[in-house]
């Protein structure tokens, strides 16, 4: 990795820890005021029980609650618009973390694609094309052959594995057919109808 890209990657990881910061504070704020929003709830519930009990007690008892009813429904409405614009704001504050968490995995990804990759001078082989084969086996004669892999089935192995799977077919083919013929059966078999006196009266 050379200098530029290193001091990209330092800045943009820096980037992304400061606006981290940033948002979990303004997200401890959101609960904080979130908090204060139940607190003045539960205190508007408190007073409307306290005022209601009050009316309660007065000769017009009808009026006195539609105006106390109308108070706390203020509050409660005004209550409910600041936890509105909160919601708002935290939905905003999360969509902006989760795109800089995008943006930063996309820059990572960026970074390891474009980085020079540092590997051995030996060649790397695929497993499928390696052929191990252990000492003093080598071929002696000219046209002998190695095999594919070292975990290849001889044709033996072969021959058998097929055999096995031959007669796990024919195996479960006779389970089919003895199952359908059961089932035949009992539904050729004549429901037993009940016989007179039977059943108590």
């Amino acid at each position: 990795m050379n200098r530029l890209t290193f001091r990209v990657a330092c800045a943009s990881a820096l980037l992304a820890m400061m606006s981290a910061m940033v948002s979990a504070d303004e997200l401890d704020d959101i609960q904080r005021q979130r908090a204060q929003i139940d607190l003045a709830r539960s205190q508007a519930e408190a007073t409307w029980q306290q005022a209601d009990e009050a009316c309660k007690k007065r000769f017009a008892v009808t009026g006195c609650r539609e105006k106390v009813d109308k108070q706390r429904q203020a509050e409660l409405k005004a209550l409910r618009t600041q936890e509105i614009q909160l919601n708002d704001r935290e939905r905003r504050i999360r969509g902006a973390m989760a795109q800089d968490r995008l943006q930063q995995r996309e820059r990572e990804q960026a970074e390891r694609l474009q980085a020079p990759k540092v590997q051995s001078e030996s060649p790397v082989r695929e497993q499928s094309d390696a052929v191990v084969v252990p000492e003093g086996k080598l071929p002696k004669a000219q046209g002998e052959r190695l095999p594919k892999t070292p975990n290849a089935p001889t044709e033996a192995e072969q021959r058998e594995n097929a055999r096995k799977r031959q007669e796990r077919l024919q195996e479960s083919e006779q389970h089919r057919k003895d199952v359908q013929k059961r089932h035949e059966n009992q539904s050729s078999k004549p429901l037993a109808l009940p016989q007179p006196g039977e059943f108590p009266k």
